[in-house]
């Protein structure tokens, strides 16, 4: 019974999120990507949401959730299945600075000690067959595993 009473007070705190519908602004695309992102952190990794489309340091952070003991800096990307690279805004060292700018702005703000944190990139993909369940893929501590692949062995 807890756990019935538990998800039915989840739901009302964050809904499931529309069905996807073709001829959206890529404004309302982005946006219906990142309420799916929070929606499967809630409630399919059991993290809290800390914050939405968070700005500071020059740059914004789409979410920051607490997932366990780790503070996640989450940059989520709704995408078309047939792009050839998911990540590549990702990996422009630009963008990655900013989202690093703003995590650490975020940190700063807090008090130490400081928690461990990790940088997630959630990829939202819509699947017109399934409008309500579109395909969602968490890629871990992204820039942590750029730096390794960059710095080598």
């Amino acid at each position: 019974m807890f756990e019935s009473l538990r998800d039915r007070a989840a739901e009302l705190l964050h809904p499931r999120p529309e069905p996807w519908s073709g001829g959206w602004t890529k404004k309302r695309t982005g946006d219906w990507g990142e309420s799916w992102a929070a929606w499967h952190y809630f409630h399919r990794r059991r993290a809290a949401i800390l914050a939405r489309n968070w700005h500071g340091g020059g740059g914004e952070l789409d979410l920051v959730v607490r997932e366990e003991w780790e503070l996640v800096f989450v940059e989520v990307k709704t995408r078309n299945a047939s792009d050839p690279e998911p990540l590549a805004a990702v990996r422009d060292s630009k963008r990655r600075r900013h989202f690093r700018a703003a995590a650490e702005a975020y940190l700063r703000q807090l008090p130490r000690p400081r928690p461990t944190v990790r940088f997630d990139v959630l990829l939202v993909t819509p699947d017109p067959a399934k409008p309500r369940e579109p395909q969602i893929d968490c890629l871990t501590n992204v820039l942590a595993a750029e730096e390794e692949a960059v710095a080598g062995p």
